[in-house]
């Protein structure tokens, strides 16, 4: 009970601002990131910070499920990654975690994606407090981006992984309940293990036609 009393004062301790800087490194990371650590670091950190945000709307210990399950989706993403970096090393000097360009190309990504939320934030489209609306454009529009730009399926799973906990965040801020929150949990560990599985089927077929282009 210590512990969890113990990572609740920490969910408690963080405010709005650090909420959303947290937030916004993940996103950042997993942005100009392609290698598996993105998924090791990013995820558990950014699954941190929406429990912390959804920590007033939420029965407190309920918040932690979102923690378990950030952390499984990252350990089960990350063990397909550095498996598919043994298998494709000889194949792929990315390790089958390319995405379209490199450095340069992703960080013209990266200020798209500023652009894109900095725009939807000052229009405010959405009737919902601000510190919610940034981080939910911010998982959106960076969920969309990954989705588009990226070349393998993993890094495509990722993105839609992140695009689901914007809609996640937002709908258990207006709709809490442990019912709603488990069913969510229930469809993201689903996801992740089918992005898994279709990733370890597909990843080295198509690295192998990259090679040969």
């Amino acid at each position: 009970m210590s512990i969890i009393n113990q990572m609740l004062d920490l969910l408690q301790a963080l405010s709005s601002t650090t909420i959303i800087i947290l937030v916004a490194g993940s996103l950042t990371f997993v942005l100009l990131v392609t290698k598996p650590i993105a998924f090791s670091i990013a995820l558990p950190a950014l699954y941190l910070a929406l429990a912390a945000l959804n920590l007033e709307t939420l029965y407190a210990p309920v918040s932690l499920v979102r923690i378990a399950v950030g952390v499984a989706t990252s350990l089960i993403l990350a063990v397909t990654a550095w498996q598919q970096t043994r298998h494709t090393s000889s194949v792929a000097s990315n390790s089958g975690l390319s995405a379209r360009g490199g450095f340069l190309f992703r960080s013209l990504v990266l200020i798209l994606a500023v652009s894109l939320i900095y725009g939807l934030y000052q229009e405010a489209y959405f009737s919902i407090p601000n510190d919610l609306s940034i981080i939910f454009y911010a998982l959106i529009i960076v969920g969309i981006l990954l989705i588009l730009t990226s070349v393998d399926l993993l890094r495509k799973g990722l993105g839609l992984i992140i695009l689901l906990c914007g809609f996640e965040s937002l709908y258990l801020s207006l709709e809490p309940g442990l019912l709603v929150i488990t069913l969510i949990s229930i469809i993201d560990i689903f996801l992740v293990v089918a992005i898994s599985y279709l990733s370890m089927i597909w990843g080295d077929d198509e690295l192998v036609g990259e090679s040969d282009q």
